[in-house]
């Protein structure tokens, strides 16, 4: 409860910095190049932000290599990565790089924003559903096809903007659909399904590795989505019912400084991920020698499932099969042949370097 009534607190105390700082600089900062400036400059941190939680994102697939535990964290990178692509429109916008009217931009970036929101609730979508230790080539190209698919798609929009700008703009400009602010209700209804599903997600028992990877994604994810639905209600606000009377650079300053701490908590989100990641290698490091005279196959699965989660023992049980062992009889002995059996499993579940260095931490048990 004391929780929630910070967050709430901190939005109310946002939106209030927000609105004080847009009157202040269209007051103060009366000629265009001074809002130039602010504009270009506020653009700059986005891109740096973004720039930094890509890199991040990239290092820890890298890392964890093809497995099934990247399996999501690639959506939800692909996704940021066409998230960014919607300041890209803003940025071929104000330095002239294209030349497209107010509505074409705003349409453009907010079909794009939907594509990035899809890709995310694929994300979570895909962690809630899997329950196989395989990640079979049905998967990767069902994966490959959505995530090429809307990124192609989005620079597709970006691209051809110039082409069906003029067409579009006279369809489009003061019609029902543009003075609605359906778009933005589109939004609003997109964020309601996104952020009913990372609750679901929040609901569930997060033990397995793909689950406790995602957990640290669901948070920011949910602050990145009340943050946009906030700069959707400052648009329909401003740009779509004129309730507020504002100039179009202040009006795009009043978007920044909420794309700001949203791709700032995405960033935080990146950063628990390669916490997380160096905390569980770490783990291993800390494995010692085993005392244990009898029921050495229990601290085998128990290593086991603090990295793999539940489905430790499953993985256990094929990699005792291969070798026509019983998973009750584990004995420091025969370790190696057991730990060679198991790395063919763990590496499609968890990748090549972390299954050899989980192989390597078993290994220390027999080392008496």
């Amino acid at each position: 409860m004391f929780k929630r009534t910070i967050k709430n607190n901190f939005i109310r105390i946002y939106l209030g910095i927000v609105l004080v700082l847009i009157q202040n600089i269209d007051n103060v900062a009366g000629n265009t190049h001074t809002k130039n400036v602010i504009n270009h400059e506020l653009e700059s941190v986005i891109a740096t932000i973004f720039l930094l939680t890509i890199i991040n994102l990239l290092g820890f697939i890298y890392k964890q290599g093809k497995s099934k535990l990247n399996r999501p964290i690639i959506f939800v990178t692909i996704g940021t990565l066409v998230m960014g692509l919607t300041r890209v429109i803003y940025f071929l916008f104000e330095y002239n790089l294209v030349d497209i009217s107010n509505e074409t931009r705003d349409f453009s970036w907010h079909i794009i924003y939907f594509n990035a929101l899809i890709l995310f609730m694929m994300a979570i979508k895909i962690t809630i559903e899997t329950t196989s230790t395989e990640y079979n080539e049905k998967e990767k190209s069902y994966d490959s096809v959505i995530q090429l698919s809307l990124l192609f798609l989005s620079i597709i929009i970006i691209v051809t903007m110039n082409v069906w700008n003029e067409s579009f703009t006279k369809a489009y400009k003061d019609s029902i659909l543009d003075t609605s602010g359906l778009i933005h209700i589109l939004a609003f209804i997109l964020a309601g399904i996104f952020a009913q599903q990372l609750f679901q997600f929040r609901q569930r028992s997060n033990v397995d590795e793909m689950g406790r990877y995602m957990d640290e994604l669901t948070k920011p994810l949910l602050f990145f989505l009340v943050l946009m639905s906030l700069n959707h209600f400052w648009e329909m606000i401003t740009e779509g019912w004129g309730i507020l009377k504002l100039s179009m650079k202040m009006i795009e300053t009043g978007e920044q400084l909420f794309w700001i701490p949203g791709f700032l908590v995405l960033m935080h989100g990146s950063i628990k991920l390669i916490l997380l990641q160096y905390s569980t290698l770490a783990k291993l490091d800390d494995v010692q020698p085993s005392q244990i005279t009898n029921n050495f196959s229990e601290e085998v699965i128990s290593i086991l499932k603090d990295h793999i989660g539940t489905s430790a023992l499953v993985v256990a049980i094929q990699a005792c099969n291969d070798i026509e062992m019983n998973i009750n009889n584990i004995e420091p002995s025969n370790l190696n042949n057991f730990t060679t059996s198991l790395e063919k499993y763990t590496q499609n579940l968890i990748g090549n370097f972390p299954s050899k260095y989980l192989s390597k931490s078993i290994l220390k048990l027999s080392n008496n």
